[in-house]
């Protein structure tokens, strides 16, 4: 985990990544791993950026959702859309949750809300997700989900966005 959180660099040129093909290519991945486990999502667009970095966060995100679950029936909801601020990304689980008052540290290196042997981790993933946003120009938060659990937003700027859902153009934009 350290390794990959060194070797994030943002010297590669952005292309353009659908967020589509690399959730359906995780989805694969998990559903083997956990086999009663359900990931819904919705249309999600086109980032200008890094594919193995957008791989890495999102594998991070919904990885987590899975990992800290307890429930018989894991429930990830990816969900995505516009905002004032850019187009932002919520990936939601119904898992066991982080208390408020660890929201502004969890995204911080070897952080571990739920540590001890319950849950393996190095406490790399979340600062290695906010590092990704970083690089992207984004940002990424936490709250607690509607269903128990959490909801993790991503905010990319709208520069970075080269196809919205919907979109039957590309925009063509570059950063």
């Amino acid at each position: 985990d350290i390794l990959a959180y060194s070797r994030l660099e943002s010297g590669a040129e952005p292309k353009a990544i659908s967020l589509d093909e690399i959730v359906a290519d995780i989805q694969r991945e998990q559903t083997t791993e956990h086999s009663n486990c359900k990931i819904d999502c919705e249309p999600l667009p086109t980032i200008n950026g890094d594919r193995g970095q957008l791989q890495q966060l999102l594998t991070n995100l919904i990885g987590n959702g899975l990992k800290y679950n307890e429930s018989d029936e894991p429930q990830i909801n990816i969900s995505a859309g516009a905002c004032d601020a850019g187009y932002r990304i919520a990936i939601s689980d119904n898992g066991i949750g982080i208390p408020q008052e660890h929201y502004d540290k969890i995204f911080d290196m070897f952080v571990r809300v739920h540590g001890g042997s319950r849950f393996q981790g190095s406490g790399i993933g979340l600062a290695i997700c906010k590092r990704v946003m970083e690089l992207h120009e984004g940002t990424i938060d936490v709250c607690a989900s509607p269903d128990g659990g959490s909801t993790f937003t991503c905010l990319f700027p709208e520069h970075r966005i080269t196809k919205r859902v919907g979109d039957a153009a590309n925009l063509n934009i570059a950063s």
